[in-house]
């Protein structure tokens, strides 16, 4: 057999996986004997693995990275026979025995029931013929059908499930199918019990992987979990609690070259600290720094600010954030520096100039980068100066950070205001771990090209040692503009571009769900529960709250609910939409214009549809406080969230998590939004096609309350998982490995 390259494994793992394995600490491989490691062979004590697979798997035994365990359903030392008395730890009988490294066999303790049940068993199975096929085993019994013809194997495997399932019912123990049989046997011992036993004993940082082929494997599988990867091998990858699948056992072979050699492949790039490493934070705008009335700092209010403030302030060597002060002063004073009252977390305040301001951020980032990466390139503004300016405050804010930094700090820079800031920092002279988030789109290359020195751009971001993206879209938008404008090369999570290796990756940002729960936040938002439902007159609500931009789609919006009404008269008067626009840019000529086109279309709707007790649309442009709009959130029968490009638009799943459980709304989505990739549950509409958007809403308002709930809690199951603080832990977790 020969080795295949590194890009030629048919697999599918987890996104990660190998920067996983050759970053951790600790490692544990277990893997499965019969049809993992060896082939199936009618005599069982033929059952012998390749010699390469002997001989790689002895070279990962011989290496000391990783601790190796064979897991398998066969006895103890049978495998150790088939390996010729190979040194590695086996749990055999599905776990109720273990041999350790050199061979010393420990047994766990089988009940008087289980041994009479098992007795009855082989009893009841020699009296129907079928003690040629038995295998007795410490703690089971296994019926063996393999090589036998199919007429005949179906004839005793059905046989042997007959019999042995009665007295498995009377003599608790449990019956299962396997890869060529039945067996019979204790249902208190089984891998995934083997699994939570190595699991225990293990480091907390363990990295853990379990390879195996059949359903045997399935409670390895799901014992593993949450804590580690479990793989397939073979069969059906859609039905299985493993979160990885390797096609053939051909393949396991191939993976255990990749592992040894990404583990023992020596990167200057990457390098495992031990040390404690304080959390640096930057980004263009700090959370505010203003005292209330009683002299306590005033706590950020958005799920992102708290999320990265938390992470700040758990930072074993404490932590410190750093940004814009909010001041625009003709002469910049020296950095403000504020301590936080609780916890080691420190504010530095960066003050602009009014150029800066102008040219900067008004200019450059949201006249140029913001519509460019939304895809919007007709309303992108090119200026030369104002690149210039952008390009001297990335400069500035590193200059003012370099004196700042310690040696082993974790620097995360945030966003398209500080696209070049890993350059600066490199110029000048941070030689440490630096990580990059990027919250909105990354644009296809031909719409980043617009860019004034795009190539610029690329190689600037090359600096960072880890960059995130919302969702993998917008990943594989960045690597292959690298590929195609750098020559860089992917294999799947580590860019190189020439002597440069960077981890790339999706971090798909949450929110805290349980600030939007109905049972955390029902008793606040209840009086504006019932002032909605009253003031709309029992009408059904549908919901839109977006930030005044022209990426949010809400003209698109109101143009689609127009359309809905004049195909669905029968909808008038039944339902009336809310849309709540927080004021943005006020003084931006674009977010005017966009204004005055929703006053416009609003009023035009309501004056030729309204009647007397019934307005269409309620336009509201204000802000509202998070306890509000949840309340209002709940009270709406369909959310309706259609950008027409969003980076991931977290209103989505705001709207989900705020739902009854038992009589929830339904979200229609834009499908150029980051939830949808996430949030397929929800109906994915075109925001561009008004017709398209209004069958969506149709189709909300029409749907059935079993598929309302059913989809609601699929949904909130997924962003109960991905929260923010998840998204913080697990950029922080790569970057620390890193």
């Amino acid at each position: 057999m020969t080795k295949k390259k590194e890009n030629e494994i048919p697999s599918a793992l987890p996104s990660g996986f190998w920067e996983r394995a050759r970053s951790a600490n600790h490692r544990a491989l277990m893997l499965d004997y019969d049809g993992t490691l060896a082939p199936f062979h009618v005599s069982r004590m033929q059952a012998r693995p390749s010699d390469e697979t002997i001989k790689i798997l002895t070279e990962i035994l011989n290496s000391g990275h990783t601790r190796v365990i064979l897991i398998s359903g066969r006895p103890t030392q049978q495998v150790r026979i088939l390996l010729d008395d190979m040194n590695v730890e086996i749990f055999g009988a599905h776990g109720f025995e273990r041999s350790t490294v050199d061979g010393a066999l420990t047994r766990q303790e089988i009940t008087e029931e289980e041994t009479a049940g098992l007795e009855a068993a082989k009893n009841a199975a020699s009296s129907v013929g079928l003690e040629e096929f038995l295998e007795l085993k410490p703690a089971s019994i296994a019926v063996h059908v393999r090589g036998l013809d199919p007429e005949k194997s179906l004839e005793v495997e059905e046989l042997s499930w007959n019999i042995y399932t009665p007295i498995a019912e009377k003599y608790d123990l449990e019956c299962r199918a396997f890869n060529g049989g039945v067996e019979i046997r204790s249902r208190r011992y089984h891998k995934g019990t083997a699994v939570d036993t190595l699991l225990s004993e293990s480091s907390p940082d363990v990295f853990a992987v379990y390879l195996g082929d059949d359903d045997t494997d399935e409670d390895a599988f799901k014992a593993i979990s949450g804590r580690g990867i479990g793989v397939k091998v073979g069969g059906d990858a859609s039905d299985t609690a493993a979160q990885g699948h390797l096609k053939t056992q051909e393949d396991v072979v191939t993976f255990l070259h990749r592992w040894h050699d990404t583990i023992t492949r020596q990167r200057t790039k990457f390098t495992v600290s031990r040390r404690k490493s304080r959390l640096v934070v930057i980004s263009n705008r700090l959370p505010a720094l203003e005292k209330e009335s009683q002299g306590a700092r005033r706590k950020p209010i958005g799920g992102l600010a708290t999320a990265l403030e938390a992470a700040l302030s758990q930072s074993e060597a404490g932590g410190l954030w750093m940004g814009w002060s909010g001041k625009t002063l003709k002469k910049r004073r020296a950095p403000v520096i504020q301590d936080a009252p609780e916890g080691n977390l420190r504010f530095l305040g960066l003050d602009l100039t009014p150029r800066e301001y102008e040219a900067y951020y008004n200019g450059f980032c949201n006249n140029t980068i913001w519509p460019l990466f939304h895809t919007f390139p007709t309303l992108a503004k090119m200026s030369g100066w104002q690149l210039e300016v952008y390009r001297s405050v990335n400069s500035m804010f590193a200059n003012q950070l370099i004196p700042q930094l310690q040696e082993n700090d974790l620097v995360w820079a945030h966003d398209y205001h500080l696209m070049l800031l890993g350059d600066e920092l490199r110029r000048a002279g941070w030689s440490g771990r630096l990580g990059f988030f990027l919250h909105i789109p990354f644009p296809a290359l031909d719409t980043l090209a617009i860019l004034p020195e795009f190539m610029t751009f690329l190689h600037a971001m090359q600096e960072f040692d880890l960059i995130g993206f919302q969702t993998r879209s917008y990943l594989d938008n960045y690597v292959h503009a690298c590929e195609r404008a750098l020559g860089s090369v992917w294999d799947g999570h580590v860019l190189r571009t020439g002597d440069k290796y960077q981890r790339v990756g999706a971090y798909p940002i949450g929110i805290d769900v349980n600030r939007f729960l109905p049972a955390s936040s029902a008793p606040s938002v209840s009086p504006s529960k019932k002032t909605l439902r009253d003031s709309f007159g029992g009408r059904e609500i549908i919901i839109g709250v977006d930030r005044l931009d022209y990426t949010k789609g809400m003209p698109e919006r109101i143009l689609a609910f127009e359309m809905l009404l004049k195909t669905n008269p029968k909808l008038c008067k039944k339902i009336s939409f809310m849309q709540i626009s927080s004021p943005s840019r006020t003084q931006v000529p674009e977010y005017i214009e966009q204004k005055q086109r929703m006053d416009s279309l609003v009023g035009r709707i309501n004056g030729e549809m309204g009647e007397h007790d019934w307005e269409p649309i309620r336009y509201l442009y204000r802000t509202y406080s998070q306890d509000k709009l949840t309340g209002f959130y709940r009270d709406s029968r369909v959310g309706l969230v259609t950008p027409l490009r969003d980076g991931m638009n977290l209103v989505a799943k705001e709207y989900i998590a705020a739902q009854n459980p038992d009589n929830p709304g339904t979200l229609v989505l834009s499908r150029f939004a980051g939830a949808a990739e996430e949030l397929d549950e929800a109906v994915i509409v075109n925001p561009y096609l008004p017709e398209d958007t209004a069958q969506g809403i149709a189709l909300a308002l029409e749907m059935s309350l079993e598929e309302r709930i059913e989809r609601h809690q699929s949904m909130l199951k997924k962003i109960s998982k991905q929260t923010v603080n998840k998204w913080a832990s697990d950029f922080l977790f790569d970057l620390q490995s890193i």
